[in-house]
């Protein structure tokens, strides 16, 4: 008997629900470091070398959140910013 797929599914997509924080919380750190590294002595090259990759790194951020984030239960027109209660 060939059981579905669901309860997996749910398992692996919470298992990347927990990832959001981590991953937001990673490149905003990496973000921060970037800014800083002018002034704390990184060469030239490891600056140029994380510009590069900043693109990258926000764009894998933007993805991992729009598709394992969880959706708002309001509307636009009833609450357009999230964070007031």
């Amino acid at each position: 008997m060939k059981r579905s797929g669901r309860s997996s599914n749910f398992a692996q997509r919470s298992m990347y629900t927990k990832k959001v924080p981590v991953v937001i919380t990673l490149v905003t750190l990496f973000a921060v470091f970037y800014h800083m590294s002018p002034f704390i002595g990184i060469p030239d090259n490891a600056i140029i070398i994380m510009f590069i990759l900043s693109p990258f790194l926000v764009l894998y951020m933007a993805y991992v959140i729009l598709k394992y984030g969880t959706p708002s239960k309001y509307t636009f027109d009833e609450r357009f910013y999230e964070d007031k209660e």
